[in-house]
Parts: C-alpha cells; structure tokens; sequence
C-alpha cells in the first residue's frame, strides 16, 4: 500500500516542480496583474477545476504492479493450473505435462525420499520444466516423528509433535528450526505441517489419525495454540511456508479417514469450540 501512495505522489511532486513561484501568472508583481477577484468581490482568489481549496485531491492511477501484469497475460486453464500442487513420488520423474500442458502450480513429494541426491533432483527438474516468469511452489510433508518424507541425508531425523508438545514451545521452535532449514537447504518452500488438530482426551490413541500416531501436540488447546504459533513462526525465519493440518474436528474421530469412510463423523466443533483456537493461533502467527 506504502508503494501505491508514493506511486500516487510522484506526479502531483512533478507538476509543482514544472512551475517555478517567478511564473506563476497569480503571484504578485507577475505579468499577470495580481490575483483575480473571486465573483464575491471579496479580494479572494477563484479556485479552479481540481484546486485543492476545493476540498478535491487530483486522482491519480498507480500502474500495474509485475504479478498483475502476468495475471493478465494467463488463461482461464493456467489460472487454475497454478492452484494445483500434484503429487511426486518417490525417486519418480516429473511428467513434463505437469507443467507444459497442466500449468501446475508445483509439486509436493509423495512417499519417502531418502537422500539428499533425489530430492535435488526432482527440485531441479520442477525449475527446469516450469516457465521462468511462474516458478514452481516446492512442498512437502515434514512433520516430525512417524511423518517424515525426507530422510536419510536429506533432512535431520525430528521427534513426535506429541513429545514436542509434552516439552513445551521452546522445544516445538527448536525443532521446526531444524525442519525449516533442512527444507530450505533442499530448495523447497512449503513444509506441510504443523498439526493443528487438538486431541479430545477422551479418546486420546483411540484417535487413528493425530492421537494415535503421535502426531498432536496434545489434548488442551490452549497448549496446541502456543505450539502451532511456535512451529510456524520457526518455519517463516527460515524462510518456509507452514501448513495448518488438518482440518478442525479431526481430533475428535476415531477412525483415520485416509483408510475409512466411517468413524469419521464430528457432530461436536463449531465456530465458537475452544479447539479452532490453534488453528486461529496458526493464522495469526
């Protein structure tokens, strides 16, 4: 906004510096005969069309910034292409249609990577295969704990976010410090994580997808708030995108809905339920 203001001025500061007090046709003793009287007869001067004693500032036009000028050269079909992140696998190559024909907005990298070696790889190939002007989003599913697609040389071993949360928010921001730099060492941008589901206590490891694989920084929402805040505000220092998994209510289900299609149902969050809290947490960070 700052931009578009001084944008705004720039003209205005031109067309005073275009006319110097000595030509001002109004001024006294100028050629001019003075100031003119106002249709009152009081003395005063008569403002003119976009004078500002009018009240009126001169309207001014800021141009295009770069990205609206790119937004305006796409179609309909690579707009949409550049909402879409398409899944990689592991040690797979990337079809040249993702980018080429599909106008895919990036790649997230599906299963587990194991060495530094591949992953260099697949990153290399999105820069190569994406338009120079749209350059590819990079993602993937860093977690911590069970949920580590980069392993071996290509990112350091993290613990659960359950042990993390037991610890408290210094250790959540040690730990994703680690996570963010590992990724941006990597070329990628976006780490999917952290979990901001909270756990309800009741169920627990009776919860398949956060609770029972560890992956909840815990059951008190308050707690979970500190956390996520910790963990995204440790991935932006190093320059990476957070993801605020999953979706609010998870925590109370018990069946993992990437296997089942029942046991999923949530008939207790809504807008004002203290577990959207570390979701709200997550955003502001």
């Amino acid at each position: 906004m700052r931009r578009r203001h001084l944008l705004a001025l720039a003209p205005a500061a031109a067309l005073a510096a275009c006319t110097s007090p000595e030509e001002d046709p109004a001024s006294p003793g100028s050629d001019g005969g003075g100031a003119a009287p106002s249709d009152g007869g009081d003395g005063g001067t008569a403002p003119s069309d976009g004078d500002p004693s009018d009240g009126e500032e001169p309207t001014t036009t800021a141009p295009p910034s770069a990205a609206e000028q790119l937004l305006e050269g796409l179609s309909p079909r690579e707009i949409a292409g550049q909402l879409v992140l398409v899944g990689i696998a592991a040690g797979s190559e990337i079809p040249p249609a993702t980018f080429e024909e599909h106008h895919a907005g990036g790649i997230f990298l599906l299963q587990v990577w194991e060495g530094a070696e591949q992953v260099d790889a697949v990153v290399d190939s999105a820069l190569a295969l994406a338009r120079p002007e749209l350059p590819p989003l990079l993602a993937v599913d860093q977690e911590g704990g069970q949920v580590r697609m980069l392993r071996g040389d290509a990112a350091r071993e993290t613990t659960s976010a359950e042990a993390l949360g037991a610890e408290g928010p210094q250790a959540v921001a040690d730990a994703y410090t680690s996570i963010g730099e590992d990724l941006s060492a990597r070329g990628l941008h976006v780490a999917l994580s952290p979990v901001a589901d909270v756990v309800d206590p009741e169920l627990g490891d009776a919860n398949e997808p956060v609770g029972g694989l560890d992956r909840g920084f815990g059951t008190d929402p308050a707690q979970v708030a500190d956390c996520v805040t910790a963990a995204v505000e440790a991935l932006s220092e190093q320059g990476i995108g957070a993801t605020l998994k999953h979706f609010p209510g998870l925590g109370r289900v018990e069946q993992n809905t990437d296997f089942s299609a029942e046991g999923i149902e949530d008939g207790t969050t809504g807008p004002e339920d203290p577990f959207l809290e570390s979701f709200r947490a997550g955003i502001d960070a």
